[in-house]
């Protein structure tokens, strides 16, 4: 690093305007290229986490309405006093008969969702931003 430091203080040559608007135009591309490849890849995360979730949702769906969990759940809004005199025994019950698979298989392509939206979020509001900065400017 030393020697490169060395190197660059030796050259006495200043670029010229049009060498510095070249780099700087592609250093500009080389930027938006990365960006539209971040934009494509959250996509492309938005399209597969969202299929997973709705193949979830049919396959996993249907086991968990159908599980011993709701009706056991459903005596804490009929029969209170019943609830109240073996508590214990009621939520050891609840937790026996969770269903944790299909909570699981839909938690997961959820929380992937969430990631790839917020990644194309912030890369949206890059996108804004550059906008609006270049209309500031243009004036």
């Amino acid at each position: 690093m030393a020697q490169l430091s060395r190197i660059l203080k030796q050259i006495s040559q200043v670029p010229t305007d049009s060498l510095r608007s070249k780099i700087l135009a592609r250093i500009e591309l080389e930027r938006e290229e990365r960006d539209a490849w971040k934009a494509r890849f959250a996509l492309i995360g938005i399209v597969f986490s969202g299929s997973l979730l709705l193949i979830a949702l049919l396959s996993a769906g249907a086991s968990l309405l159908q599980s011993e969990f709701w009706t056991i759940l459903s005596l804490l809004f009929s029969d209170m006093s019943i609830i109240t005199a073996s508590f214990q025994d009621f939520v050891y019950s609840l937790i026996e008969t969770l269903p944790i698979l299909p909570i699981i298989s839909l938690l997961l392509p959820l929380f992937l969702l969430t990631i790839s939206l917020s990644f194309w979020s912030t890369h949206s509001r890059k996108e804004n931003t550059k906008t609006f900065r270049s209309a500031r400017y243009a004036h």
